[in-house]
Protein backbone atom coordinates (compact mmCIF):
# COMPACT_ATOMS: atom_id res chain seq x y z
CA UNK A 1 0.00 0.00 0.00
CA UNK A 2 2.91 2.40 0.78
CA UNK A 3 4.31 2.07 -2.42
CA UNK A 4 1.29 2.36 -4.26
CA UNK A 5 0.09 5.30 -2.84
CA UNK A 6 3.69 6.76 -3.14
CA UNK A 7 3.29 5.86 -6.98
CA UNK A 8 -0.07 7.70 -7.15
CA UNK A 9 1.31 10.46 -5.28
CA UNK A 10 4.15 10.87 -8.32
CA UNK A 11 1.98 10.24 -10.88
CA UNK A 12 -0.55 12.62 -9.89
CA UNK A 13 2.07 15.68 -8.82
CA UNK A 14 3.96 15.21 -12.63
CA UNK A 15 0.63 14.91 -14.88
CA UNK A 16 -1.09 17.53 -12.64
CA UNK A 17 -3.92 15.78 -11.92
CA UNK A 18 -7.02 18.47 -12.31
CA UNK A 19 -9.19 16.52 -9.15
CA UNK A 20 -8.06 17.78 -5.63
CA UNK A 21 -8.65 14.49 -4.09
CA UNK A 22 -5.67 12.68 -5.93
CA UNK A 23 -3.42 15.26 -4.81
CA UNK A 24 -4.38 15.07 -1.19
CA UNK A 25 -5.49 11.04 -0.50
CA UNK A 26 -2.17 9.07 -1.89
CA UNK A 27 0.35 11.26 -0.53
CA UNK A 28 -1.11 11.67 2.95
CA UNK A 29 -1.71 8.06 2.81
CA UNK A 30 1.85 7.48 2.06
CA UNK A 31 3.27 9.57 4.99
CA UNK A 32 0.49 7.59 7.34
CA UNK A 33 2.37 4.23 6.53
CA UNK A 34 5.98 5.53 6.70
CA UNK A 35 4.79 7.54 10.35
CA UNK A 36 3.00 3.99 11.04
CA UNK A 37 6.24 1.72 10.65
CA UNK A 38 8.52 3.66 12.52
CA UNK A 39 6.18 3.70 15.16
CA UNK A 40 5.68 0.27 14.96
CA UNK A 41 9.72 0.00 15.07
CA UNK A 42 9.84 2.19 18.28
CA UNK A 43 6.64 0.54 19.95
CA UNK A 44 6.33 -2.85 18.99
CA UNK A 45 3.88 -4.27 21.26
CA UNK A 46 1.27 -1.43 20.15
CA UNK A 47 1.27 -3.55 17.05
CA UNK A 48 -2.87 -4.51 17.86
CA UNK A 49 -3.72 -0.98 17.62
CA UNK A 50 -1.41 0.05 14.51
CA UNK A 51 -2.91 -2.69 12.30
CA UNK A 52 -6.91 -1.66 13.48
CA UNK A 53 -5.72 2.10 12.58
CA UNK A 54 -4.58 0.86 9.41
CA UNK A 55 -7.92 -0.93 8.56
CA UNK A 56 -9.42 2.25 9.26
CA UNK A 57 -7.39 4.16 6.93
CA UNK A 58 -7.69 1.52 4.10
CA UNK A 59 -11.29 1.76 4.24
CA UNK A 60 -11.58 5.68 4.22
CA UNK A 61 -8.89 5.61 1.30
CA UNK A 62 -10.98 3.23 -0.84
CA UNK A 63 -14.64 4.71 -0.17
CA UNK A 64 -13.52 8.64 -0.47
CA UNK A 65 -12.17 7.79 -3.80
CA UNK A 66 -15.31 5.84 -4.84
CA UNK A 67 -17.69 8.35 -3.92
CA UNK A 68 -16.34 11.22 -4.82
CA UNK A 69 -15.17 10.18 -8.28
CA UNK A 70 -18.59 8.47 -9.09
CA UNK A 71 -20.74 11.45 -7.60
CA UNK A 72 -18.39 13.97 -9.86
CA UNK A 73 -18.71 11.31 -13.30
CA UNK A 74 -22.37 11.79 -12.48
CA UNK A 75 -22.39 15.51 -12.19
CA UNK A 76 -20.32 15.42 -15.29
CA UNK A 77 -21.51 15.39 -19.38
CA UNK A 78 -17.99 15.61 -20.05
CA UNK A 79 -16.53 13.11 -17.34
CA UNK A 80 -16.89 9.04 -17.28
CA UNK A 81 -15.81 7.71 -14.58
CA UNK A 82 -13.68 4.98 -16.05
CA UNK A 83 -11.51 7.84 -17.01
CA UNK A 84 -10.92 9.86 -13.45
CA UNK A 85 -11.28 6.75 -11.08
CA UNK A 86 -7.84 5.63 -9.80
CA UNK A 87 -7.19 2.35 -9.95
CA UNK A 88 -8.04 1.38 -6.57
CA UNK A 89 -10.32 -1.48 -6.73
CA UNK A 90 -7.55 -4.38 -6.31
CA UNK A 91 -6.79 -2.90 -2.52
CA UNK A 92 -9.86 -4.65 -1.46
CA UNK A 93 -8.39 -8.11 -1.90
CA UNK A 94 -5.36 -7.06 0.85
CA UNK A 95 -7.68 -4.92 2.60
CA UNK A 96 -9.78 -8.00 3.27
CA UNK A 97 -7.23 -9.83 4.09
CA UNK A 98 -5.58 -7.76 6.99
CA UNK A 99 -9.32 -7.60 8.23
CA UNK A 100 -9.86 -11.51 8.14
CA UNK A 101 -6.24 -11.65 9.82
CA UNK A 102 -6.21 -9.36 12.85
CA UNK A 103 -10.11 -8.67 13.72
CA UNK A 104 -12.30 -11.32 15.54
CA UNK A 105 -14.34 -13.58 13.36
CA UNK A 106 -17.77 -11.93 14.16
CA UNK A 107 -16.06 -8.44 13.69
CA UNK A 108 -14.29 -9.16 10.77
CA UNK A 109 -17.55 -10.08 8.15
CA UNK A 110 -19.48 -7.32 9.28
CA UNK A 111 -16.32 -4.95 8.88
CA UNK A 112 -15.25 -6.19 5.33
CA UNK A 113 -19.40 -6.23 4.58
CA UNK A 114 -20.28 -2.59 5.47
CA UNK A 115 -16.67 -1.90 3.57
CA UNK A 116 -17.87 -3.56 0.66
CA UNK A 117 -21.28 -2.29 0.22
CA UNK A 118 -19.43 1.72 0.65
CA UNK A 119 -17.23 1.36 -1.73
CA UNK A 120 -19.13 -0.78 -4.31
CA UNK A 121 -22.30 0.99 -4.09
CA UNK A 122 -21.57 4.43 -6.03
CA UNK A 123 -19.14 2.80 -8.73
CA UNK A 124 -21.94 -0.07 -9.28
CA UNK A 125 -24.28 2.00 -9.34
CA UNK A 126 -22.83 4.56 -11.54
CA UNK A 127 -21.53 1.50 -14.05
CA UNK A 128 -25.40 0.12 -14.22
CA UNK A 129 -26.81 3.97 -15.59
CA UNK A 130 -23.84 4.15 -18.11
CA UNK A 131 -24.06 0.83 -20.16
CA UNK A 132 -21.60 1.97 -22.56
CA UNK A 133 -18.81 1.96 -19.56
CA UNK A 134 -20.47 -0.81 -17.94
CA UNK A 135 -19.52 -3.21 -21.73
CA UNK A 136 -16.25 -1.73 -21.76
CA UNK A 137 -13.11 -3.99 -20.91
CA UNK A 138 -12.22 -2.16 -17.79
CA UNK A 139 -15.86 -1.62 -16.84
CA UNK A 140 -16.75 -5.73 -17.15
CA UNK A 141 -13.51 -5.91 -15.40
CA UNK A 142 -14.76 -3.79 -12.13
CA UNK A 143 -18.09 -5.03 -12.00
CA UNK A 144 -16.92 -8.67 -12.13
CA UNK A 145 -14.59 -7.67 -9.57
CA UNK A 146 -17.13 -5.88 -7.10
CA UNK A 147 -19.80 -8.09 -8.07
CA UNK A 148 -19.57 -11.71 -8.27
CA UNK A 149 -16.12 -11.90 -6.84
CA UNK A 150 -16.68 -9.84 -3.83
CA UNK A 151 -19.72 -12.25 -2.92
CA UNK A 152 -17.40 -15.11 -3.60
CA UNK A 153 -15.27 -13.78 -1.10
CA UNK A 154 -17.49 -13.31 1.91
CA UNK A 155 -19.08 -16.74 1.12
CA UNK A 156 -15.55 -17.66 2.45
CA UNK A 157 -15.70 -15.38 4.91
CA UNK A 158 -18.44 -17.04 6.15
CA UNK A 159 -17.58 -20.70 5.75
CA UNK A 160 -13.82 -19.31 7.40
CA UNK A 161 -15.68 -18.17 10.23
CA UNK A 162 -17.44 -21.86 10.62
CA UNK A 163 -14.63 -23.30 10.79
CA UNK A 164 -12.86 -21.61 12.54
CA UNK A 165 -15.19 -21.78 15.57
CA UNK A 166 -14.95 -25.72 15.01
CA UNK A 167 -11.49 -26.24 14.95
CA UNK A 168 -11.91 -23.62 18.60
CA UNK A 169 -14.56 -26.01 20.11
CA UNK A 170 -12.27 -29.06 19.17
CA UNK A 171 -9.11 -27.77 20.27
CA UNK A 172 -11.51 -26.45 23.53
CA UNK A 173 -12.89 -29.97 23.80
CA UNK A 174 -9.32 -31.73 23.49
CA UNK A 175 -8.04 -29.61 26.81
CA UNK A 176 -10.84 -30.79 28.46
CA UNK A 177 -10.15 -34.30 27.67
CA UNK A 178 -6.41 -33.45 28.35
CA UNK A 179 -7.03 -31.97 31.66
CA UNK A 180 -9.48 -34.82 32.64
CA UNK A 181 -6.90 -37.27 31.86
CA UNK A 182 -4.53 -36.04 34.02
CA UNK A 183 -6.65 -34.89 36.73
CA UNK A 184 -7.58 -37.03 40.05
CA UNK A 185 -11.60 -36.54 40.41
CA UNK A 186 -11.83 -37.04 44.23
CA UNK A 187 -9.20 -34.50 45.09
CA UNK A 188 -8.43 -32.02 42.00
CA UNK A 189 -4.76 -32.79 42.28
CA UNK A 190 -2.61 -34.74 39.30
CA UNK A 191 -3.36 -38.40 39.14
CA UNK A 192 -0.56 -41.31 38.96
CA UNK A 193 -0.42 -40.90 34.76
CA UNK A 194 0.51 -36.93 35.22
CA UNK A 195 2.75 -37.66 37.95
CA UNK A 196 4.69 -40.40 35.92
CA UNK A 197 5.30 -38.07 32.97
CA UNK A 198 6.33 -35.23 34.91
CA UNK A 199 8.58 -37.04 36.83
CA UNK A 200 9.75 -38.63 33.68
CA UNK A 201 10.91 -35.01 31.61
CA UNK A 202 11.84 -33.81 34.73
CA UNK A 203 14.87 -36.28 35.22
CA UNK A 204 15.85 -35.54 32.08
CA UNK A 205 16.28 -32.09 32.95
CA UNK A 206 20.14 -32.87 34.45
CA UNK A 207 20.62 -29.06 35.43
CA UNK A 208 17.54 -28.94 37.76
CA UNK A 209 17.45 -30.26 41.10
CA UNK A 210 14.35 -31.17 42.86
CA UNK A 211 13.39 -32.94 45.47
CA UNK A 212 10.79 -35.87 45.92
CA UNK A 213 8.59 -36.61 48.79
CA UNK A 214 6.13 -39.82 49.10
CA UNK A 215 3.60 -39.92 51.99
CA UNK A 216 0.87 -42.21 52.93
CA UNK A 217 -1.97 -41.49 55.26
CA UNK A 218 -1.88 -43.76 58.48
CA UNK A 219 -3.93 -46.73 59.45
CA UNK A 220 -6.15 -44.94 56.40
CA UNK A 221 -8.11 -48.22 55.87
CA UNK A 222 -9.68 -48.25 59.11
CA UNK A 223 -11.20 -44.50 58.27
CA UNK A 224 -12.72 -46.30 55.63
CA UNK A 225 -13.98 -49.32 57.73
CA UNK A 226 -15.30 -47.64 60.28
CA UNK A 227 -16.36 -44.59 59.14
CA UNK A 228 -17.38 -45.45 55.09
CA UNK A 229 -15.71 -44.43 51.96
CA UNK A 230 -17.65 -40.68 52.22
CA UNK A 231 -16.02 -39.83 55.21
CA UNK A 232 -12.39 -41.61 53.55
CA UNK A 233 -12.97 -39.32 50.74
CA UNK A 234 -13.78 -36.20 53.13
CA UNK A 235 -10.82 -36.99 54.99
CA UNK A 236 -8.46 -37.11 51.77
CA UNK A 237 -9.73 -34.05 50.86
CA UNK A 238 -9.67 -32.33 53.61
CA UNK A 239 -5.97 -33.12 53.98
CA UNK A 240 -5.09 -31.90 50.65
CA UNK A 241 -6.59 -28.61 51.37
CA UNK A 242 -3.98 -28.46 54.16
CA UNK A 243 -1.24 -29.60 52.30
CA UNK A 244 -1.96 -27.18 49.50
CA UNK A 245 -1.73 -24.49 51.77
CA UNK A 246 1.77 -24.94 52.70
CA UNK A 247 3.15 -25.45 49.23
CA UNK A 248 4.52 -23.06 46.23
CA UNK A 249 2.57 -22.88 43.28
CA UNK A 250 5.13 -24.58 41.00
CA UNK A 251 5.38 -27.60 43.38
CA UNK A 252 3.48 -31.16 41.13
CA UNK A 253 1.42 -32.55 44.04
CA UNK A 254 0.23 -35.52 42.78
CA UNK A 255 -2.27 -38.55 44.30
CA UNK A 256 -0.24 -41.46 43.48
CA UNK A 257 -2.62 -43.83 44.53
CA UNK A 258 -5.21 -44.36 47.07
CA UNK A 259 -4.44 -42.43 50.30
CA UNK A 260 -0.55 -42.52 48.79
CA UNK A 261 0.83 -38.83 47.22
CA UNK A 262 3.42 -37.50 46.05
CA UNK A 263 5.64 -33.96 45.58
CA UNK A 264 8.27 -32.61 43.14
CA UNK A 265 9.70 -30.08 44.27
CA UNK A 266 11.69 -28.00 41.86
CA UNK A 267 15.01 -26.40 42.51
CA UNK A 268 15.15 -27.27 46.16
CA UNK A 269 17.98 -29.50 48.04
CA UNK A 270 17.88 -32.77 50.88
CA UNK A 271 17.44 -30.16 53.62
CA UNK A 272 14.21 -27.47 52.27
CA UNK A 273 12.85 -30.80 51.19
CA UNK A 274 12.52 -32.54 54.26
CA UNK A 275 11.44 -29.27 56.13
CA UNK A 276 8.80 -29.06 53.92
CA UNK A 277 7.43 -32.99 54.20
CA UNK A 278 8.25 -32.36 58.09
CA UNK A 279 5.91 -28.96 57.88
CA UNK A 280 3.24 -30.97 56.37
CA UNK A 281 3.54 -33.92 58.37
CA UNK A 282 2.59 -31.47 61.01
CA UNK A 283 -0.15 -29.55 59.43
CA UNK A 284 -1.74 -32.82 58.88
CA UNK A 285 -1.40 -34.72 62.57
CA UNK A 286 -2.10 -31.00 64.49
CA UNK A 287 -5.69 -30.60 64.80
CA UNK A 288 -8.60 -32.30 64.30
CA UNK A 289 -10.27 -32.44 60.42
CA UNK A 290 -13.28 -30.75 59.32
CA UNK A 291 -14.66 -34.47 59.34
CA UNK A 292 -13.98 -34.52 63.01
CA UNK A 293 -11.35 -36.98 62.92
CA UNK A 294 -7.71 -36.77 63.43
CA UNK A 295 -5.24 -38.03 61.03
CA UNK A 296 -1.32 -38.53 60.28
CA UNK A 297 1.22 -39.47 57.78
CA UNK A 298 4.54 -41.40 56.67
CA UNK A 299 6.70 -39.43 54.64
CA UNK A 300 9.95 -40.81 52.80
CA UNK A 301 12.17 -38.09 51.23
CA UNK A 302 15.06 -37.68 48.71
CA UNK A 303 16.61 -35.99 45.86
CA UNK A 304 17.57 -36.74 42.49
CA UNK A 305 21.29 -37.78 41.99
CA UNK A 306 22.42 -37.38 38.18
CA UNK A 307 22.99 -41.18 37.70
CA UNK A 308 19.32 -41.72 38.54
CA UNK A 309 16.78 -42.39 36.21
CA UNK A 310 12.79 -42.92 37.08
CA UNK A 311 12.73 -46.26 38.49
CA UNK A 312 15.96 -45.78 41.09
CA UNK A 313 14.67 -42.35 42.42
CA UNK A 314 11.01 -44.01 42.94
CA UNK A 315 12.65 -46.85 44.30
CA UNK A 316 14.62 -44.90 46.70
CA UNK A 317 11.88 -42.80 48.02
CA UNK A 318 9.56 -45.60 47.75
CA UNK A 319 11.94 -47.64 50.53
CA UNK A 320 12.02 -44.23 52.97
CA UNK A 321 8.14 -44.08 52.79
CA UNK A 322 8.87 -48.13 53.81
CA UNK A 323 10.85 -47.23 56.50
CA UNK A 324 8.51 -44.44 57.91
CA UNK A 325 5.67 -46.73 58.28
CA UNK A 326 7.76 -48.93 60.25
CA UNK A 327 9.62 -46.39 62.94
CA UNK A 328 5.72 -46.14 64.08
CA UNK A 329 3.99 -43.96 61.56
CA UNK A 330 4.05 -40.04 61.87
CA UNK A 331 7.12 -39.68 60.79
CA UNK A 332 9.58 -38.42 58.16
CA UNK A 333 12.39 -40.86 56.64
CA UNK A 334 15.44 -39.23 54.52
CA UNK A 335 16.99 -41.78 52.35
CA UNK A 336 19.80 -40.17 50.25
CA UNK A 337 21.55 -43.38 48.15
Amino acid sequence: MFFTATGLSVHHYSQGSPFILDLIIPPAVAIYLLGTLAYIVKYPSKVSSVIQSLIFVGIFGLCVPAWYFSLLAFGSDQLTLLEVLPPITPIIFPLAMVIVTFLKPSLAIRTFLLTWIMFSAPILAYLMTHSSELNSPRGIEIAVTLGPIMLFVITMLLVSRSLKQEVLQLYDEKSDLKIISEQDVLTGLLNRRAGQEILKKTIKQRDRSFGLVLFDIDQFKRVNDVHGHDMGDKTLQDIVLRCQTRLRSHDYFIRWGGEEFMLILIGVGLEETWTLAEDLRVLISADVLSTGLTSSASFGVTIRHDSDDKESLFKRVDEALYDAKNSGRNTVVTKVY
